[in-house]
Order: structure tokens, then C-alpha cells, then sequence
């Protein structure tokens, strides 16, 4: 007999509860890590319950809910429940006041259910709407202890581990795997020779300026847009960037090769300029290639080109006008995937002005390499076959397993 096997990822749509199965892999980096929900919350009160509220079906007790389950902190939210609630439960438990190793683990928190958090599956019953039609959304986990028979539910949702993961994270690499070029690097040597593969010679010229003499308080309009010469690397590296996007609508002055005291220096304008879409464009090559965050591993960055609606919705500093832009734009035909290798695309494109770049900056990534997927096998005719569901980690040297279950109960 022919063995057979499949690798395929249930996707969703915010409005539907029927899982669309698309054949391979897909990172986390599409869904919404509860550490950095977390992280959000505690640099902005209440942004976590904000973030949680974009899920479809989700509600403020429930919200509530899920964050004091796994935050460090025992004080009761407005909708929440710390250890006396669950303590007072038969049998009682404890809130671990951390994220969890798999994300089953929060139905244990006031109020989940497994078809809310995991979809419709074994223990799941369809019950009848009162019209009489069979609807699939008119779900309830008849084995949950908060479930109500007879019950309507009339809004089809997606379950929210589609949504949620315990961890996502991505190499600090460019799109090709290379490791990108540290910026604020204090060998200015070192740095122009890293520099000189990855650009131009004339950005590699204005980032040693820039490293050199610091941003200069001039109007971008007052400078002129010739190409800085080649500067001698005498003078120490003093200044530094906290994003690539710090050379963008910048200016440095340098002063004149003679050196005399009484010579003016010369203003120049960045090879990154707003009102120059072809810069912006080469921006999006060079910010993959470069970078000012010296971590290996970049943990809990959404990835702009794969989240879902309510995903981005959580992201700090994106409005929903222009996380439907972005929607938009996706949908759009786009044979150079280089154009599209760094977030900062979306400056590139109008989605975003520079300001929102800055602020979203953080959050956002282009794709990760920790991976999820389910695995399906069989023979040919009749036969036995497996089911499992599992999540890789590819940010080391080798994959390793994070996640592994066996899903053959679920047909």
C-alpha cells in the first residue's frame, strides 16, 4: 500500500467558524504571543484587554480573565479573578500568574471553553437554532462545567488559538538569512566595510557622517542632495541611531576638508527622503540588511504580511483604517518579494507616515521561524491514519520541538 501524507495549516476568516486547510507550514508570527500581550499591558494600562478585544467573540470578563490568569501580578482587574476565586472552586487551583506552555492550558481560567478557545471538537455538540435550521456556529462544550444546554449561539467565531500563541520569535536575519549589520557598531572601519555589500556608496558615506557629526537641526529643504565625499574615519564615533529609521528626512553637516576654523560646514540631505518614493523603496532593502538591536532573537513581532485582521488591530499605533489598507494591499499582486522583505515597506508604499513608522517599528516583523502545522498520514484504500498538531522552533541552530499532540480523536 502507498503511504500518503499531508502538512497543512487551519486558517479562518474573523467571520466564520469553519476552518480553511491550507497545505504547509506557517509561523506564529501571524498570531498574537501572550508574552508580548503581557508587555503591551504593562507599557500601556489596559492595552491588553484592548489587544484581547479584537478577538472575534471575546468580551471584557473574559479578557480580564485570560490576563490575570497568566500575569505576575495578584490584583484583581475590573472583570478579572485572582487565587481567591479559583481557590474557592471544587477543586480548587491556582492561577500559574504566567504564560502558559500550551495554549489548551488557559481553559483552566474563569469562564473558557473549549470550543471558544480550541474550536468544535470531541465533546462538542450542535444544537438547534430556534428556527429549527442546523447551524454549525450554534455551538456549546456540553462537558464544560459553564457550558448552558439549549443555549443559542448565533455568532459563527473562529476559535481563538488561532489568534493566540504561547511564543513566536525570528532570527535578527535579513530575508536571505544573513546576519544583519549592527549600525551602532563603534569601529567605524569595521562598519563601512559591512556596509559597502549590503548599499550604496553614497548611504554608506551618510551613515558614517551621521555616526561621526549627529544629526544636524536643519530643514531637510536647506541641504543639499548631493552625494557626501568620502569622509577620513579620524574623527570617533559619538552618535547613535535608534532605528534605522533615524537616517530617514535626516541631515548632517561636515565640515569643510580643509579644515579651517572659519570654513562653513556643508548641510547634506539623506539618500532616505519621504518625498523621494525610489529612496524609499532601496530603504525597504536596506533596513533588512541592517539593524540597531543587537539581540540574536527578536521575540513576539507580528508579521504584517500573514496576521489576520484582528491581529493587527492589537498592534500598538496601527488604526484600522490602515490596518485595512494593509489588508488591501496584500491582496495586490507583488512579484518582488525584496520590496516586501522589512516592515518598513509599508512607509514605502503610503500606508504609513513616518511618525506611525517610528512607533510601529517595534512590533512588527515580515515573517518568523517558529513554525505550526498539523500532519496528516495514511495508506492508500483502507487504512488506519495519524493526526498530530505540532509547533517548531527554528530560531537556533537546529529545530526543536516546543509543542506536540496527537489529534486522531478528532477524526
Amino acid at each position: 500500500r502507498h503511504g500518503r501524507f499531508s502538512v497543512l495549516t487551519p486558517q479562518y476568516r474573523d467571520d466564520s467558524a469553519i476552518a480553511e486547510l491550507v497545505f504547509g507550514i506557517q509561523d506564529t508570527s501571524s498570531q498574537l504571543a501572550l508574552p508580548t500581550i503581557l508587555l503591551w499591558d504593562q507599557m500601556e494600562p489596559g492595552r491588553g484587554r484592548q489587544t484581547l478585544m479584537n478577538l472575534p467573540g471575546m468580551n471584557e470578563s473574559l479578557a480580564d480573565a485570560l490576563l490575570e490568569w497568566i500575569d505576575a501580578v495578584d490584583e484583581t482587574r475590573e472583570f478579572g479573578a485572582e487565587s481567591e476565586f479559583y481557590l474557592g472552586l471544587e477543586p480548587p487551583r491556582q492561577p500559574p500568574n504566567r504564560p502558559p506552555a500550551r495554549i489548551e492550558d488557559l481553559r483552566a481560567g474563569r469562564g473558557m471553553t473549549a470550543w471558544q478557545l480550541l474550536g468544535a471538537q470531541d465533546g462538542v455538540t450542535t444544537i438547534r437554532t430556534s428556527d429549527g435550521a442546523n447551524n454549525i456556529a450554534t455551538t456549546l462544550d456540553m462537558n464544560s462545567d459553564d457550558s448552558q444546554s439549549g443555549q443559542t449561539w448565533l455568532t459563527p467565531a473562529p476559535p481563538w488559538s488561532h489568534f493566540l500563541t504561547v511564543r513566536s520569535a525570528a532570527r535578527n536575519e535579513s530575508a536571505s538569512g544573513d546576519t544583519r549589520v549592527d549600525l551602532n557598531q563603534s569601529n567605524l572601519t569595521a562598519l563601512r566595510t559591512a556596509l559597502t555589500d549590503r548599499c550604496e556608496p553614497a548611504c554608506v558615506r551618510f551613515i558614517l557622517a551621521y555616526r561621526q557629526f549627529g544629526p544636524a537641526q536643519i530643514e531637510l529643504s536647506s541641504a543639499t542632495t548631493e552625494e557626501i565625499p568620502e569622509i577620513p574615519l579620524s574623527q570617533p564615533a559619538r552618535y547613535q541611531l535608534k532605528s534605522p529609521l533615524d537616517l530617514v528626512d535626516a541631515v548632517v553637516q561636515v565640515p569643510e576638508a580643509s579644515g579651517e576654523p572659519d570654513a562653513e560646514p556643508t548641510a547634506y540631505a539623506s539618500p532616505f527622503r519621504t518625498d523621494e518614493p525610489a529612496s524609499l523603496e532601496a530603504l525597504v532593502s536596506f533596513c533588512d540588511s541592517a539593524t540597531t538591536e543587537t539581540q540574536p532573537i527578536l521575540e513576539g513581532r507580528i508579521n504584517v504580511l500573514m496576521a489576520p485582521r484582528s491581529v493587527l488591530l492589537g498592534v500598538p499605533g496601527l488604526s484600522s483604517e490602515q490596518v485595512d489598507g494593509v489588508l488591501d494591499a496584500r491582496q495586490s499582486p507583488h512579484d518582488d518579494t525584496s520590496s516586501r522583505s522589512h516592515p518598513v515597506w509599508l512607509l514605502a508604499e503610503g500606508l504609513a507616515n513616518l511618525n506611525t513608522m517610528q512607533q510601529i517599528w517595534p512590533y512588527l516583523n515580515c515573517g518568523g521561524d517558529v513554525f505550526r502545522a498539523q500532519i496528516i498520514a495514511f495508506y492508500d484504500a483502507q487504512s488506519p491514519f495519524t493526526r498530530v498538531e505540532f509547533v517548531v522552533d527554528g530560531t537556533s541552530g537546529r529545530t526543536s520541538p516546543l509543542y506536540y499532540r496527537d489529534l486522531r480523536r478528532l477524526g
